[in-house]
């Protein structure tokens, strides 16, 4: 509170008194809790708080270095026993937040993170004391997983932040190379994390959902980039299935609701970019000329395929066409997919996405003419601009595309 809305409440207090509304000892309690807040708020902004926090930083920066050259010294029994120790005052202050009620809030977020730290310095200790055998994708994915269950007990959107960012590390890493299941563990560990708008909903958080829509978009993309630089082919037919199935989901919600816009918009970007893609011969050179598709790639696909099917026949009801049209994408692509592995490669799937893309973009024209629908005429211009670029300068593009690839695993190995 500033000095002149102080002297305004003195003012006010005196009026008050004199017109008898308040009595004297009110006056006094009133200056009282003033001054008290007064002290406070000039302590939490002093230049001595500052001081202070600036010291517990340089503190923790001198501590981080005198335990990285005295560690190698350190006994095992002391390595373990610390890494304990952290453990445990991780796992109380989880199950502190959660008997407090502490969830989505300021101090359950700030519980999450800490947990999230320690358990990422409690593996790296571990791994530092006993040669696991683990690499770095296997270190990180680990961390994130066993941290996933503090995210949904205590609803941090914090959380889920911290386990895309490992996801990504994770992936740019190359974990999908070694992993079990193939690239496939890169849409296991993405479920993993779909649950958490499930649990954000139940209790009507909007914010968080907004906040975790946005975030889960992004990273499926931005997961999706990371696999096809490491995959021998474009699997544009995940992308589109996997795109089809985020924008009808955002289509079972009220389109009143902000939560719902990514899901729309970037699952219907995803999808007709998919197409764009299938319509450039040099795409479908790597489909054809692989063995077979990993089984966990093809088994994601098939549950996309039924999860799709299931949003577009119970919870898409009022907003019918839009949903209609692009839930054909994946059909098709699979169609033509069997066509080009049963060595039936000619230009018909070309035809057929160009005309389908075609159709697809006079429809958003038409529902870009109305004033209030002028985002789709923006979609549709973008969209025949870069499938102008893919058609006539793909030679340049692919070779580019090729090149990073080529860098970025040269990099990594």
């Amino acid at each position: 509170m500033s000095e002149k809305s102080s002297e305004w409440l003195e003012r006010e207090v005196d009026i008050l008194v004199q017109e008898g509304l308040i009595s004297e000892s009110a006056r006094e309690k009133i200056k009282e809790r003033y001054k008290l807040r007064k002290r406070l708020s000039f302590f939490a902004w002093s230049p001595v708080m500052i001081l202070v926090i600036i010291g517990m930083v340089l503190a923790s920066i001198g501590a981080c270095w005198l335990i990285a050259n005295i560690w190698y010294n350190v006994s095992m029994t002391v390595r373990l026993a610390f890494a304990g120790v952290l453990l445990v005052l991780s796992q109380s202050g989880i199950f502190a937040g959660l008997i407090q009620g502490k969830q989505a809030q300021l101090s359950g977020e700030i519980a999450c993170l800490v947990h999230y730290l320690t358990l990422f310095m409690t593996f790296a200790v571990v791994e530092q004391t006993f040669y696991i055998g683990w690499d770095r994708p296997a270190y990180i994915a680990t961390c994130a997983i066993l941290g996933l269950p503090a995210v949904y007990i205590l609803r941090s959107i914090g959380g889920a932040v911290v386990y895309a960012l490992a996801l990504l590390l994770w992936a740019a890493a190359g974990g999908m190379i070694n992993a079990p299941l193939g690239v496939g563990s890169v849409w296991l560990m993405l479920i993993l994390m779909m649950p958490l708008y499930g649990v954000f909903y139940r209790h009507g958080d909007e914010v968080r959902l907004s906040l975790f829509a946005w975030l889960m978009t992004i990273t499926v993309y931005a997961v999706f980039a990371m696999v096809m630089i490491e995959s021998d082919y474009i699997p544009f037919l995940v992308l589109g299935t996997l795109a089809v199935v985020m924008m009808l989901t955002g289509y079972s919600i009220d389109i009143r609701k902000a939560y719902g816009t990514p899901f729309r918009w970037f699952g219907r970007i995803a999808a007709m970019g998919a197409l764009i893609i299938s319509t450039v011969p040099s795409s479908w050179f790597g489909i054809a000329d692989i063995k077979g598709f990993h089984w966990s790639t093809t088994g994601i696909t098939v549950l996309l395929f039924f999860i799709g099917a299931f949003l577009f026949l119970k919870r898409v009801k009022k907003r019918f066409w839009a949903p209609a049209i692009y839930a054909a994408i994946p059909v098709l692509l699979g169609i033509e997919t069997l066509f080009v592995r049963s060595g039936i490669y000619s230009s018909l799937p070309l035809v057929l996405s160009f005309v389908v893309a075609l159709f697809i973009s006079f429809y958003e024209i038409v529902q870009g003419l109305k004033p209030e629908h002028m985002n789709h005429l923006r979609f549709t211009c973008c969209g025949a601009v870069i499938s102008h670029c893919c058609r006539y300068r793909r030679q340049y593009v692919f070779s580019f595309c090729t090149r990073c690839g080529r860098h970025y695993r040269g990099v990594h190995r």
